[in-house]
């Protein structure tokens, strides 16, 4: 199931778990200076909220991209089926998240 790198190199994922650790070291002290500096304002959310709307977006554009691409090189296999479970997520996130401020604003 996995691949012979992977398992040459079981330690990878220590590496993974470590920087998943710093990934939210950072965003926690991130979060902490932008409460200090009080540039937690109704405009910032406004930015921060459209730049992640367009980037899943793209990313849904990249996905049915990326699709073709995996079963033409790689066939149908586990990174095509982990590329439809990834699909299939998008779009139920964003559905839920949809549904979720729509009745929040009604």
């Amino acid at each position: 199931m996995f691949s012979d790198e992977f398992l040459k190199n079981p330690w990878i994922l220590l590496i993974f778990a470590w920087t998943f650790v710093a990934l939210i070291i950072g965003y926690m002290y991130q979060r902490r200076i932008i409460k200090k500096t009080y540039a937690d304002d109704e405009r910032s959310k406004y930015i921060f909220n459209r730049a992640k709307s367009g980037s899943w977006n793209f990313m849904l554009i990249v996905m049915l991209i990326a699709m073709p691409v995996v079963v033409m090189f790689d066939g149908v296999s586990f990174s095509y089926f982990f590329l439809m479970a990834i699909l299939f997520l998008h779009g139920i996130t964003m559905g839920v998240s949809a549904l979720y401020y729509h009745f929040k604003e009604n």
